[in-house]
This record gives structure tokens, sequence and C-alpha cells, in this order.
């Protein structure tokens, strides 16, 4: 998978991987996409295992083809724990986050209105993941085709369409329920801490108190739907 509840080692994937990861998801063959895209079977093969390396070009066909945004299939190089922290470090250069502490813990402050706006979506889509409203293919869908109806080179604003993934939640093996229950016992203190500190913040800067419970009963729905979703998978 492109992504995973569980924390642990870095589950990276090359262009080559993620053309297969989407292309199995859409029940498509290596030949079919190969013609598609006028490539040859092989080359495609090459593309896929990484022993050949794609060109702009063929890589937009791919992506058209596969119904997805041609970014998803670029190699970020991610591969280390040092690749991310450099990454950071790039964007930081380049004005686009600024490192932060919020409280007790480790935030990031996107700086371009655009970027904002995609991060705010992408926690609102992963929010619904982790409680289990949407699939993980819903989830990794959605992230494949984002680029597609938003672009954060303008401001959230100007964008009209803002996609959202429907799909119909999965259940789940024995072991992805113990790993699940794992990963859900680590992730509500986080939502908490969140809310809390959403509501502790209104209190100190003087605001209404109505801001202050708004947050509470944020919190509050949160922790129910987290409840409803995943009991009903995990019994």
């Amino acid at each position: 998978m492109a992504h995973s509840k569980f924390y642990g080692e870095l589950d990276y994937q090359t262009s080559g991987m993620k053309i297969r990861r989407i292309r199995e998801q859409k029940n498509i063959t290596i030949k079919d996409l190969a013609e598609k895209c006028e490539i040859g079977k092989s080359t495609m093969g090459y593309y896929e295992s990484g022993a050949l390396q794609m060109s702009d070009e063929k890589r937009q066909a791919i992506a058209e083809a596969l119904g997805v945004s041609e970014y998803v299939l670029k190699d970020h190089s991610l591969e280390t724990a040092k690749d991310i922290v450099a990454c950071l470090f790039d964007m930081e250069d380049a004005g686009v986050i600024v490192p932060m502490l919020k409280g007790g813990s480790i935030d990031i402050h996107v700086r371009i209105p655009g970027v904002a706006g995609a991060v705010k979506l992408w926690r609102e889509q992963r929010d619904r993941w982790m409680i289990g409203e949407i699939s993980d293919a819903a989830y990794q869908e959605w992230k494949d085709c984002f680029l597609l109806q938003y672009d954060p080179e303008k401001r959230p604003s100007e964008n009209k369409s803002i996609p959202e993934a429907t799909l119909e939640p999965e259940r789940y093996s024995n072991e992805e329920v113990r790993m699940r229950m794992k990963t859900l016992l680590e992730y509500i203190p986080m939502i908490c801490r969140d809310r809390l500190e959403l509501a502790s913040g209104a209190v100190e800067a003087g605001d209404k108190d109505a801001l202050a419970l708004s947050h509470l009963e944020a919190l509050q729905k949160t922790i129910e739907d987290i409840c409803k979703n995943e009991l009903e998978k995990l019994k």
C-alpha cells in the first residue's frame, strides 16, 4: 500500500510501483495499459519494475490512461527518514512551510494559501478514513485523483470543485482488527489533544464561551463517530 495506518518502517513506493498498484486496483492488464498509451508491453513492464525510467511525456500518457494526476506518478525519492527531513528543509528554504511548536506538539505552518487549502481537505479526508467512514481503497483513490480536481496554485476559494471520497468502508481480517485497535488507541488521544487545544485557545483569547463549547461538541461527535463506525466493523 502507498499509505499505512500503522507506525513502523517507511512504506515508500516508486513511480513504477504506483503504476502497478493503480493499474491493478482498476483491473487493467499491463497489455491493455501499454496499448492505450502506445507503449510496448515489455517497456511498460520495465517501467513498473523500475528497470527503465520514463520520460515526462510517457508519465503523462500513463497517468491519463489510469485516470489519475501525473504528479502522483512522479518519484519523490522519500525512501528514508533523512530524505524526508531534507525535503522539509528544502520546503522551508523555498518559503513553503515553517516548523512550529503548538502546545507540547510539533506542527508545520503552510504559508501558501492554495497548499494550505489542499492540506485542510487532505486532513478532512484522512479523518474520514481514520474513523472508518471511507475505505483504504477510497482514501487512496482520492489522493491519486485529487490534483485532477483541485489546483493548489489557486486560493482555496478559487477552487469550485471540492473532491471527496465516497466509497463504502471495508471490513478487516483478524490481524487488521488487532492493528486497527492499536492505531485507534494512538489516534484518539491525538484528536482529543487537537480539539482541547482549540477550546483552550478560545478561552484564553477571551472569545465567547460558545466557541470553546463548539470545539468540545465537535470532539464529542468525532469520538462518537469513531466508536460507531469502528465497533460495527471490529465486533
